[in-house]
């Protein structure tokens, strides 16, 4: 049995299940959370823990997306490969100010999607630009 399991490509196995949760979950959902998240009961002696990144349908509480971000990478990056498996178009994406990125909401907007993302004032031009206490 674990001969036939390594044989297996976990990856395509998570892409048809997400094709199958897609073609089920179509309708009404709008919002879309995207948060990563620690796992910390994975920490090790250097307290590294298994960080993963969550796409969560708010309405219907389904999650159809979720990727371990590795040691090499981030959060945004990981979220700018998920956009292109995930159904974008008619949703609303919800997230922290980290993902304010140019090529994150292109990405959002090419596929016909929207998008509310937090904003801090380390983005100086673009803070001002929106800043609404003038």
């Amino acid at each position: 049995m674990s001969r036939i399991l390594t044989l297996i490509d976990g990856k395509q196995i998570a892409e048809i299940i997400l094709k199958i949760m897609q073609e089920k979950i179509t309708g009404g959902e709008k919002i879309v959370a995207v948060d990563g998240k620690a796992i910390r009961s994975t920490s090790d002696k250097s307290h590294n823990a298994l960080q993963i990144l969550t796409v969560y349908l708010t309405e219907k509480g389904i999650v159809p997306g979720q990727e371990k971000i590795n040691k090499k990478t981030n959060e945004i990056s990981v979220f700018q490969q998920m956009l292109e498996y995930l159904d974008v178009k008619g949703k609303i994406f919800t997230a922290e100010a980290m993902h304010c990125r140019r090529e994150t909401s292109k990405v959002i907007i090419a596929k016909k999607g929207d998008y509310v993302f937090g904003l801090k004032g380390k983005q100086k031009a673009l803070h001002e630009d929106v800043n609404c206490s003038e």
